[in-house]
């Protein structure tokens, strides 16, 4: 009952925005305890470690096999607006091309601001990857000071990733699937003359549909039409 109280007050929103890294371990902590203590009552409740060891398993490859160093740019946008653009400088990463477009995303760690690794969609452009960062909490707003002052500056990054779905070849003969490919997808079978395609975003929400639209032609000829609906606070975003 403790571990479970202590897992819903460090799961509230505020606790995530502003102590993220807390919030992490503790939540990985405490539902450790919730299994081994819970399994004292019922023994059903060790079947909770079967995913639990596949999340540590997949954690312990992601950190030796898809960890880098790298140097980005820090740019902000705009001096009305708390959003700010992280490029990474070093050429696109190489498994972004194994990615479909509008679904890649990357953990990182800016040592500048802090030891805590925040996931982030990104848009991976001209051979480059970048990600917009909007100030909603003590990390993200940190960054953005950091902007402010200086307006562009270089940081160092450790970068996780990038993960998202894989490219799916369509098995010919074979056509509108879901199991195939998504509607996104740049493998997926050719839609009828008369589909439209709709792409909703809100504020920075709209990066994963940046990166889907700037990934080429192919993203939009096959459509019949192609409508982007963009809600932003203001006329500056």
């Amino acid at each position: 009952m403790v571990a479970g109280l202590v897992l819903a007050v460090f799961s509230t929103e505020r606790v995530r925005r502003s102590r993220f890294g807390t919030f992490y371990r503790t939540h990985v902590m405490t539902s450790f305890f919730f299994v081994v203590l819970g399994s004292l009552h019922d023994l059903n409740v060790l079947l909770s470690i079967v995913p639990a060891c596949s999340y540590f398993i997949d954690r312990a490859f992601a950190i030796v096999g898809t960890r880098k160093k790298c140097r980005g740019r820090l740019t902000l946008l705009h001096p009305e607006v708390d959003v700010v653009r992280l490029r990474i400088i070093d050429e696109l990463l190489p498994s972004c091309n194994a990615l479909e477009p509008g679904s890649r995303w990357l953990y990182i760690k800016i040592p500048l601001v802090s030891r805590e690794w925040h996931p982030f969609s990104i848009s991976a452009l001209r051979n480059t990857s970048e990600m917009h960062i909007k100030a909603l909490g003590d990390w993200s707003r940190s960054l953005v000071q950091e902007a402010q002052r200086q307006n562009e500056v270089e940081v160092d990054i450790c970068v996780e990733g990038p993960y998202g779905k894989p490219c799916v070849a369509v098995p010919s003969g074979m056509h509108h699937s879901a199991d195939i490919a998504c509607p996104l997808s740049m493998h997926r079978p050719p839609p009828t003359s008369s589909q439209r395609l709709l792409l909703i975003a809100g504020g920075v929400g709209i990066v994963p549909w940046a990166d889907l639209l700037g990934a080429g032609s192919w993203a939009v000829d096959a459509w019949h039409a192609v409508e982007l609906v963009w809600v932003v606070r203001g006329a500056c975003e």
